[in-house]
């Protein structure tokens, strides 16, 4: 599910910033903070707030290889 919750994530921030594009310059910038935050409060339990798969595969794989305690 960690998985499912930051390609879910991802999905909404690319396409929200791509829909935010053609704004005006004072519009934008606030919408996109403001869904950063959305997401993070709605989405970033299980993953920390990644927002991004890549960046938090790379952590999930080392964890897993490494001898961590926790």
């Amino acid at each position: 599910w960690n998985v499912v919750t930051e390609v879910i994530g991802t999905f909404v921030l690319v396409f929200v910033i791509l829909l935010f594009g053609n704004t005006p310059a004072g519009l934008g910038p606030l919408a996109v903070a403001l869904l950063v935050v959305g997401i993070g409060a709605s989405l970033g339990g299980p993953t920390g707030y990644a927002i991004n798969p890549a960046r938090d595969l790379g952590p999930r794989i080392a964890h897993a290889l490494l001898p961590i305690r926790g």
